[in-house]
């Protein structure tokens, strides 16, 4: 685990660059080269997060810009607890960065800083996207349910661990993986389990995703900061925001339920809402996700 450990941190800190703001150090990293697009990853996650979710814009013609967000990495997490505070932090790095507007993709746990980077910052955003995003107060019940399970297998031995599992039982972890993270039944799991064993860029993509979640250690504040903000999230003012926006979510995910995009695409004026049916929290699984893609590519290039 050691040696595991020590990779991963020199990958991460050789990819990566800080930023001296007047909040304090801000990690980033710039992908490709174009209209701007930055991403707000999840929990866990970092600004790698954001380069494995987001690289097929990036190769697309786009430049993509992921940042740790505070607690995260080389972000400390007393750059900004709240997610107004980082919806204010993304808007100093930009300027920091000598960038006027971008369109903002924002992936799970970082929805709620995204909206409101839209609200407090509607003439540095041309568009929005939401993906498998949180938009309204959020507690996990199954981190609340299974809290010492949670603590271990967030650890930096628990996915030590699931990094092994993956390498030797693939299948089998994933088949786990996915049942944490969707509403499928187990016949769906297994038939979507074994798609994604067939498919080489989705496993590729896993292995990513997988190990954008360690090492654990230098993402936990982030990771414990986000759950207590978004348990405590009050009403957002969802009308403010004028920018285009997208909506993408699964039906079967559960770790953050599609109730959350459907209130939103209520809410955002003209905003657009794709479905993704069957599709679980990590949708670039599903097999419909190339035609979200598509959707997506076309989105940034008419609102850019």
């Amino acid at each position: 685990m050691y040696f595991w450990k020590k990779r991963l941190n020199y990958i991460l800190n050789t990819n990566s660059q800080v930023l001296d703001t007047s909040k304090g150090p801000v990690e980033y990293a710039i992908y490709g080269h174009g209209p701007i697009v930055v991403g707000m990853h999840g929990a866990p996650g970092g600004y790698d997060q954001i380069i494995c979710l987001g690289e097929m814009i990036a190769k697309k013609g786009f430049e993509l810009i992921g940042w740790s967000r505070p607690g995260y990495l080389r972000t400390p997490l007393y750059v900004g607890k709240t997610i107004e505070e980082q919806a204010d932090v993304l808007a100093e790095l930009l300027d920091h960065l000598l960038i006027d507007k971008i369109s903002l993709l924002a992936i799970s746990a970082g929805g709620p800083s995204a909206l409101q980077f839209a609200i407090r910052h509607p003439d540095r955003i041309s568009s929005l996207i939401m993906e498998a995003a949180v938009t309204k107060t959020y507690k996990p019940e199954f981190i609340e349910k299974n809290k010492l399970f949670v603590k271990i297998g967030l650890s930096d031995l628990g996915l030590w661990f699931l990094h092994w599992m993956f390498r030797i039982a693939p299948r089998k972890t994933l088949e786990k993986f996915l049942s944490f993270e969707s509403s499928l039944d187990s016949s769906e799991i297994k038939k979507l389990a074994s798609s994604v064993i067939k498919d080489t860029v989705k496993m590729e993509f896993l292995s990513k995703i997988l190990q954008s979640l360690a090492p654990m250690s230098r993402r936990s504040q982030g990771f414990y900061n986000d759950l207590k903000q978004l348990q405590n999230i009050k009403d957002i003012p969802y009308e403010k925001i004028q920018c285009p926006t997208l909506i993408i979510h699964g039906t079967s995910d559960k770790d953050v339920p599609l109730e959350h995009a459907v209130e939103l695409s209520q809410k955002i004026p003209h905003a657009e809402f794709l479905k993704i049916e069957k599709g679980t929290h990590l949708l670039n699984l599903s097999d419909l996700f190339q035609d979200a893609e598509e959707k997506i590519i076309q989105f940034l290039l008419d609102n850019s």
